[in-house]
């Protein structure tokens, strides 16, 4: 695939943008090579795909877009009238007020996160209007978002140089929303580095957004999640990513694990066996056979590990577990629990 941008070229721009009020690098503003293909998205049947064109062109900056996002502040689709109201504030225009209100007042975080930002750019009475109202209902991460805003009022635009590699073609809009989530990526990183995990969350949750079938990023947002506590958010999370990757076992793993780690083994014994199902690798394969022992099969654990051990016969674990279980259940350990 052509890369449309160089993450190399974007990566400084990340990493020397100071750490403003909204917290994020603004890495695509100004990519006006990339308007194109976003304005034939935001006409496409897919509402996903509307949504997501939506979104970029508040991000690049494309004001000369907004008469045709306007008409999507009506769109059939939710998700298409929440990013098209964020654009058009990030792009200037009151239009989309209405629509980034409610988007502060229901929207998954990383939503909010972009609805703050477009109305402390429109910096308008009426934006400030909202984010004073709303702040109260807000959780840690956005409230200091809307807090560090309003005492920074008017919060003029990050407008970061773009890559100095240009493209001969206009991408795909598979490429696009391919290479433009790796740049939140890229931030989600230096995010890690700073310790900020529910900003990686957010700057994860915007790559999948823009590209579901980045399933690593399910699996590490998870991670992180548990990591903050947030279990339900975490299992939600992964099952977005079992919806949108079915026959990824990666998706079907991290699942598992994540009840392995919330110490529901019998839960997690049937994502991890799933997981195996699809071709998990050795490694991968060893949590199935743990979760079942742990959850009281310890019959089913050894045919676990005998199925392994003859997919992989070097596995240098399998035959001690194996001889291990034999031993267990030949000393008169019922099988009874293996129903």
């Amino acid at each position: 695939m052509q890369r449309i941008f160089s993450i190399a070229a974007l990566l400084p721009v990340l990493l020397t943008t100071s750490a403003r009020a909204e917290g994020v690098a603004r890495a695509l503003a100004g990519h006006y090579e990339l308007t194109a293909a976003v304005r034939s998205g935001l006409c496409a049947e897919d509402g996903a795909v509307r949504a997501r064109c939506a979104f970029l062109a508040g991000q690049i900056g494309d004001r000369a877009a907004a008469p045709t996002i306007q008409p999507l502040l009506t769109d059939s689709s939710l998700a298409v009238r929440r990013q098209a109201g964020i654009a058009l504030c990030a792009l200037g225009r009151s239009e989309g007020i209405p629509a980034a209100d409610a988007a502060l007042a229901s929207a998954a975080d990383w939503i909010r996160h972009y609805a703050v930002r477009a109305l402390a750019d429109l910096a308008t009475d009426e934006a400030r209007a909202v984010l004073e109202a709303r702040r109260a209902a807000q959780g840690e991460m956005i409230g200091k978002q809307i807090d560090e805003a309003l005492e920074t009022w008017p919060w003029p635009s990050a407008q970061p140089a773009p890559a100095k590699e240009q493209i001969e073609a206009q991408p795909s809009l598979h490429e696009l929303f391919v290479e433009a989530g790796s740049a939140w990526v890229v931030e989600s990183d230096e995010y890690w580095h700073q310790g900020d995990y529910a900003q990686c969350v957010r700057c994860n949750e915007t790559a999948l957004f823009l590209d579901p079938h980045h399933v690593e990023l399910y699996g590490a947002s998870a991670w992180l999640l548990w990591s903050m506590g947030r279990n339900e958010r975490a299992v939600s999370i992964l099952h977005q990513g079992l919806g949108a990757n079915p026959q990824d076992w990666e998706v079907w793993f991290d699942a598992g694990y994540q009840y392995v780690l919330m110490e529901q083994h019998a839960v997690a014994a049937r994502f991890l066996g799933r997981a195996v199902d699809l071709g998990a690798p050795a490694v991968q394969s060893r949590q199935y056979c743990h979760a079942l022992e742990k959850s009281g099969h310890p019959g089913k654990a050894l045919e676990a590990w005998q199925a392994l051990q003859r997919r992989f016969p070097d596995d240098p674990l399998a035959p001690n577990h194996i001889a291990r279980l034999q031993e267990l259940l030949s000393d008169g350990q019922s099988r009874s629990v293996d129903l």
